[in-house]
């Protein structure tokens, strides 16, 4: 998945920071901030065709409202032949009706001057999870909702896709790049469960379940131990410029870590999706003193951040290997910034932008 331009995306990344039946959804924030449906005691409501009709039955499966009632006094179409065609639809082809909704079922009633539905809804998924559903446009947005998903350990992440991203072959790359610009708190991932609503299509439901090695205490526990070491180390670092900062760091970690060579071919041979066992992070690096390629970069991540450098780790292919590697500026030019090239036979090790097309290529 080549970016447009390696450095300048990736500059822009900040480190901010259950799991397995398939249409079109409209959202434009986390579900739970929309307006609540429209409630009998409202008057006439707006519906008065078929698209404001499936938009009203909609919001009620974003907002996991069980049942509503709706009046409706002019109404442009056939209305029992439009209450059939937005049920098949929602409950058969909207990404969000596949994955959260059991059954739809429609009372009608004649009041007056106008129709009384009583529409009841039965649901598959917690109205929580429904709630929590947050809308993706780009890959930079999923990528920072993975980032605080893992560094907080959530147990679940489910989104709505936008049409377009076509992630169902390039989720576990995405996964992968997000665990590497978590620093600290990359710990003890063992695999994510992915599951699309429906597969196949771009625009669907992805729901992300990550299972971890140990439990938040033990995280929270090497995390702590990672930054403790990372303050002592950068306090020499602290009044250096700015490539002395990095090479300092490059020296330091190829002299005093072991650099596991076994463990980084694991990586291409599972295409990043082994489990995460402390040689892949900073905790490897700086607390055992061995580490795989993404646990030097990890290690040399937690330290610039401990320096308040801003930077984000990208992760793509060098020379035939799966390979992560450091982006930031250095006197205002963005560079990339290789912590393990000395040890995969590179002499360089800090890369202009024109320098570095063409060798690091981001996933």
């Amino acid at each position: 998945m080549k970016k447009t331009s390696l450095l300048a995306f990736a500059l822009s990344l900040a480190l901010l920071t259950g799991c397995g039946g398939e249409g079109e959804y409209y959202t434009e924030a986390v579900h739970n901030e929309k307006e609540p449906a429209h409630a009998a005691s409202g008057g006439d409501s707006d519906i008065s065709g078929y698209y404001t009709l499936r938009g009203a039955i909609l919001n009620m499966v974003s907002l996991g409202v069980a049942e509503d009632v709706f009046r409706i006094g002019s109404y442009s179409g056939d209305l029992d032949s439009d209450l059939k065609s937005v049920i098949q639809e929602i409950t058969l082809e909207e990404p969000l009706g596949i994955y959260g909704v059991l059954s739809i079922s429609v009372d009608q009633a004649r009041v007056l001057t106008y129709q009384e539905l009583s529409v009841s809804i039965q649901y598959k998924r917690p109205v929580e999870t429904l709630r929590s559903v947050v809308q993706i446009n780009s890959e930079y947005d999923l990528q920072s909702r993975i980032v605080q998903m893992l560094r907080h350990r959530e147990s679940q992440g489910v989104f709505q896709v936008a049409d377009g991203l076509r992630l169902n072959s390039t989720i576990h790359q995405e996964i992968y790049s997000a665990w590497m610009n978590c620093g600290a708190d990359a710990q003890g991932l063992d695999y994510v469960s992915v599951d699309f609503y429906p597969e196949g299509r771009d625009d669907c439901i992805l729901e992300m379940c990550p299972v971890y090695l140990f439990d938040n205490d033990e995280k929270q526990a090497r995390a702590e131990k990672v930054r403790a070491h990372a303050e002592t180390l950068s306090e020499s670092l602290l009044s250096l410029p700015e490539e002395q900062q990095l090479e300092e760091i490059r020296l330091w970690l190829l002299e005093h870590i072991v650099y596991d060579n076994n463990a980084s071919r694991v990586i291409n041979e599972t295409l990043g999706g082994q489990r995460k066992s402390s040689v892949y992070t900073a905790y490897g690096a700086l607390a055992e003193g061995e580490a795989a390629q993404s646990g030097f970069v990890l290690a040399a991540s937690v330290l610039l951040e401990n320096c308040g450098v801003e930077h984000s780790v990208l992760t793509g292919m060098v020379e035939g290997d799966i390979y992560s590697w450091i982006v930031l500026s250095v006197q205002g030019h963005p560079c990339v910034f290789d912590v393990t090239a000395q040890q995969n036979g590179r002499e360089a090790w800090l890369y202009s932008e024109q320098e570095a097309e063409g060798l690091f290529v981001e996933w």
